[in-house]
């Protein structure tokens, strides 16, 4: 299976390119979050605005041979208990001046661990490449957040 982390902005046409390869971040997502967490950066999924329908829907996907049962299956205070709560969010967005200084962030962590990286060309040239994207939706004033493409 080959997944990509990607950018997502809250504009569907903001006047640029917002392509981003993302699978060389997507397979060295465990060595990156290792990194942060070390660093004292933030995580990497802590970026991903996904509703969570989207990311149940992979959930399922990966789970469907496995036969688990909900944790919260009839349980009062399940997350489907509420018919009457608001709907969930479709996601959650970040200033793009946030995601510009946490991916410089992450560019230097990347170089100074050159060493703990499998393909460090291929993470430096994704993390390059969210960059460019995050300062053009900065000066676009547009938020943004990661998705995963599975």
């Amino acid at each position: 299976m080959s997944m990509a982390l990607y950018i997502v902005l809250n504009a569907e046409e903001p006047g640029f390119d917002t392509f981003v390869e993302g699978r060389a971040v997507a397979q060295a997502i465990d060595d990156l979050t290792g990194l942060c967490e070390v660093a004292g950066l933030p995580l990497p999924d802590e970026f991903v605005g996904q509703a969570a329908d989207e990311l149940d829907e992979w959930d399922e996907d990966e789970d469907e041979d496995e036969d688990e049962a909900d944790p919260f299956d009839g349980e009062e205070g399940s997350p489907d208990d509420d018919e009457d709560a608001p709907a969930e969010p479709a996601g959650q967005w970040f200033a793009a001046s946030e995601g510009v200084a946490y991916v410089q962030a992450l560019i230097e962590l990347a170089e100074e661990n050159a060493d703990g990286l499998e393909d460090l060309d291929g993470v430096l040239a994704d993390l390059r490449d969210y960059l460019q994207v995050l300062e053009q939706a900065q000066a676009a004033r547009l938020r943004w957040h990661f998705a995963w493409d599975f």
